[in-house]
This record gives structure tokens, sequence and C-alpha cells, in this order.
């Protein structure tokens, strides 16, 4: 079964040539975890599971194992079946262990679990997107966030087309690749202020701009918004 069929509030694409995976994300430091009775450290996660690392086996690939984590005070029990392991370091001291990397993939996340895990991935991507900004010339890396306004049905496109930008009405929450789509209840300076950004990021930057938009309307409760204070 699918992740994205796990958690509910991700909106449906029209087709599959329109789907694209949420951000990989990398923590600043790994995040401890548990998987099976081993103690392991999340090393990036997304949506579809994670990259830990552990010194204890896990099973062949193909195992089915409860995965546990704790972000913002609160636990995900998540149900991950092992896809690959890979030995990173051999211990050859008779205290040491050895190292291993696994590739987990999500299978089930019930309850709380689901909103645990896209709340540990939107904090990450929205400090991603924060610090990659900050480059942009005159452009504050805290502005990017003001438009994270929370589910709906009703959307605005922004696209850029040959240095100008396109706007339309739409119910299609789905991301355009050369622009951004954001609730209707985004302002005008709001917009412009997105607009601009988008137009001084480069690639990497632009794409995390279209992830944190396609977060922002999926969610019932969306992402807490910040405003920029000169």
């Amino acid at each position: 079964m699918a992740a994205s069929a796990l958690l509910p509030t991700l909106p449906p694409v029209p087709n599959s040539s329109e789907k694209r995976k949420l951000e990989r994300i990398r923590p600043l430091k790994p995040l401890p975890a548990s998987a099976g009775s081993a103690r392991a450290f999340i090393l990036d996660a997304s949506l579809d599971g994670f990259r830990i690392a552990h010194q204890e086996q896990l099973g062949a690939p193909g195992a089915t194992l409860r995965f546990t984590l704790e972000w913002d005070g609160r636990v995900a029990h998540l149900e991950c079946i092992v896809e690959w392991t890979e030995v990173q370091r051999i211990g050859k001291a008779s205290y040491a262990k050895t190292l291993h990397h696994s590739g987990l993939r999500l299978e089930s996340a019930p309850g709380e679990s689901a909103d645990v895990l896209r709340e540990l991935i939107e904090h990450h991507v929205s400090r991603a997107l924060n610090e990659q900004l900050a480059n942009a010339r005159g452009i504050p890396a805290i502005a990017a966030q003001s438009y994270q306004t929370g589910k709906g049905t009703q959307f605005i496109l922004h696209e850029l087309s040959n240095g100008i930008w396109g706007t339309m009405a739409t119910t299609d929450p789905g991301q355009p690749a050369n622009g951004f789509t954001v609730s209707l209840d985004l302002t005008e300076d709001e917009a412009a202020m997105l607009r601009a950004a988008f137009e001084a990021a480069d690639a990497g930057q632009r794409e995390m701009i279209r992830t944190m938009a396609r977060l922002s309307i999926s969610t019932p409760q969306g992402i807490p918004t910040r405003r920029y204070q000169p």
C-alpha cells in the first residue's frame, strides 16, 4: 500500500504525470528512533519512508517492523518494510559494533502518527526554505512563509512565463513547473512577496517553495504563519 494512501491529508493529483513526492528532508543531526527492538537514528525522511543508521540487525529485505519516532513531544508508531541494508563500518575491536544503514518504506501510519510525521517533514522543509532564501538578494527568508493558510478547495495558480506572472483561479491543488499554487485566501501583498522570492530563487529553492505551497494547502490546520517585520 502506497504511503500517500495512508496519509489522507495529502490532496489527490489529476494524473500520474503530475504526481510529485514531497521533499526528502535531512535533519541537522540524526534523530533518535527505534526500529523493532533496535535503537536507530534517522538520517533522512520523507512521507514515503526513512534512511536510518543502526547497529543491531533489523531483518532481511521485505521484513515488516514497528518504527517509532518522537517529534515535538509527540510519538509516532509506524509500520515499515525493510527495503535494503548496507554495512557502513565493520567493528573490528572487541568492543566495537558494526554500523549499518537501512532504507525503510512506510507501510502504515495509524491514528495521529501520520500528523506527527507530516509535522516533522514540514518543520525541516520550512527551515531549509528559510536558509536557502536567505541567500536570495533582497528577499527575507521568512517572507515566503506568509502564504500558509490551510486546506481549502479554491486555489490560485501563479505561473511565470517569459518574465511575466499569470494567475488563474483553480480547484486543482497541483503545483506548476514554473510557479506555485496557493490558497485563494492569500492576500495580494503576500502573493507579490512570494513571487519575488520565486524570481530570485535558483532551481532548488523554487522546488522548495513549491513543496511548501503543496504542504500549506494539503493540511486542515495549515502551517503556522510568520510574517516578516523589517
